[in-house]
């Protein structure tokens, strides 16, 4: 994040009156396990009987192949706070839009499903009152 970005948010953190502070960590080479890794030993140093949150975003995506490009920097942070004693990691789901379109897909899939089972018991119970006989059921 540059700067400039940066500003913006500590501007916009300020302006939503959040009770947290933020704090923005320098992270070069886009590495951001590293900084946070020793933000946190200070923090543990400074007061090591405090318990430590760390809220992490983690994107759900909508196919299996996306999460091998997304959420690699969360999982290695993940794996890095869990042997940290008095560190409460907490994975908050971010979902993208290719996620939520595939579950409105598989919402209508089902719904579409459903109405034609329906259908087809309709038909099957109408077909077997003509006959005279009691309807078949599968399980």
């Amino acid at each position: 994040m540059d700067p400039a970005e940066a500003q913006t948010l500590r501007r916009e953190w300020v302006a939503a009156e959040l009770p947290v502070p933020l704090v923005v960590l320098d992270s070069p080479y886009r590495d951001i396990t590293e900084p946070i890794m020793d933000y946190i030993a200070r923090l543990r140093r400074q007061s090591p009987r405090e318990l430590v949150a760390v809220v992490i975003p983690e994107y759900v995506v909508g196919h299996w192949w996306e999460g091998l490009l997304h959420n690699q920097s969360a999982l290695r942070l993940k794996l890095r706070l869990r042997l940290v004693p008095n560190v409460m990691v907490i994975s908050v789901p971010y979902q993208l839009a290719a996620a939520s379109d595939l579950v409105a897909e598989e919402e209508a899939v089902e719904a579409a499903s459903a109405s034609t089972l329906r259908a087809a018991a309709e038909r099957e119970a109408a077909r077997a009152d003509r006959l005279g006989r009691l309807p078949v059921t599968t399980r």
